[in-house]
């Protein structure tokens, strides 16, 4: 259960800076 938790955490982390870099690049 808390290895689930922490791999959404970090799935919506890691996508969540790419993101926001792309809309600034953009």
């Amino acid at each position: 259960m808390n290895v689930r938790q922490s791999s959404k955490k970090k799935s919506t982390r890691l996508p969540a800076i790419p993101l926001t870099s792309r809309s600034s690049c953009n």
